[in-house]
């Protein structure tokens, strides 16, 4: 559905974008995550048709980029870093004008209206002014906007920054149920490592460049490792047991931690532990891990 080849951008003597390439396929969540100067805007900022003097190639939805971008507005929804709604309407009444535009009739627009609040779950304030709206719900309706023409891309600019914890979730269950009745595919950018875990593949992109690429299962396995902790009354004893064992561990608080592999290689470290052993807890790798080595001179897997 997208097709990326070594796109670039400066402004002008920085370079924004520095030559990247990444394809998506239809239906897929394929999430760029980085820090703010990373790049990840400059590119969705592109993809959206908003921004040229690029170089390189795009296509999406079979379009060329900078060549027939009417045929891929057409195809497109976009959900900004700002809100781009009327805050004296209300979400309904926003809707309703946006979808105006796209020359819908009547009954066909109050269906769409209709479908995409069920799908947004923001039925219950379509009748609330959207300046009086938390920040979560301003963002749903936002999403609600862009999926009123049934897009076939969807591009989500960090979707959830500035929400509390709880928000982030509600948006992240919608994106899911967009997911699930729809065969929109979407590109979202972000900064919140463990939420690009939600994407079916995530772009890791740093200065410019993107420095790893994968599923998060993937990135998971190449650039963090799983922990088992280990606590203990005879904690001199165990540290003897698997210094014998030659099984690496550093002490950390009141425990020892040894690295592993997966859950399952646990287990023999444990059987030669028996009677030693209080307590243990299996910690698995998280998105943090991931992008902590990778930035910090990790291998890359691009």
């Amino acid at each position: 559905m997208i097709v990326v080849n070594d796109l670039q951008k400066n402004y002008q003597k920085k370079e924004a974008v520095k030559g990247i390439s990444f394809s998506v396929g239809k239906g897929e969540t394929y999430a760029i995550l980085g820090h703010n100067g990373a790049g990840k805007s400059t590119v969705l900022n592109i993809l959206s048709t908003r921004l040229s003097g690029y170089r390189g190639k795009v296509y999406m939805a079979g379009y060329e980029l900078g060549k027939q971008d009417l045929e891929i507005k057409g195809c497109l929804g976009v959900v900004f870093q700002e809100g781009v709604l009327d805050d004296g309407l209300t979400a309904e009444e926003n809707l309703y004008v946006r979808g105006k535009l796209y020359g819908m009739k009547k009954d066909v627009l109050l269906k769409r209206i209709n479908l995409v609040a069920k799908l947004t779950g923001i039925a219950d304030f379509c009748d609330k002014p959207y300046g009086k709206l938390s920040g979560g719900q301003k963002r749903r309706c936002d999403i609600a906007r862009a999926l009123l023409p049934m897009p076939k891309i969807l591009l989500l600019d960090e979707p959830t920054t500035g929400l509390d914890p709880k928000m982030r979730r509600d948006i992240w269950n919608t994106i899911h149920l967009i997911k699930q009745h729809t065969e929109a595919t979407l590109i979202l950018t972000t900064h919140y490592m463990e939420e690009a875990g939600s994407a079916d593949r995530i772009a890791i992109m740093q200065e410019g460049s993107i420095v790893a690429e994968g599923t998060p299962m993937d990135l998971k396995q190449w650039f963090s490792r799983d922990e088992l902790w280990l606590f203990s009354y005879q904690k001199e004893e165990l540290k003897k047991i698997l210094q014998y064992k030659k099984i690496p561990f550093r002490e950390k608080n009141q425990g020892l931690v040894v690295p592993i592999n997966n859950t399952k290689s646990a287990l023999p470290i444990l059987d030669s532990c028996i009677g030693l052993v209080a307590e243990f807890e299996v910690l698995r790798g998280t998105m943090d891990d991931v992008y902590l080595s990778i930035t910090e001179g990790g291998r890359k897997n691009v």
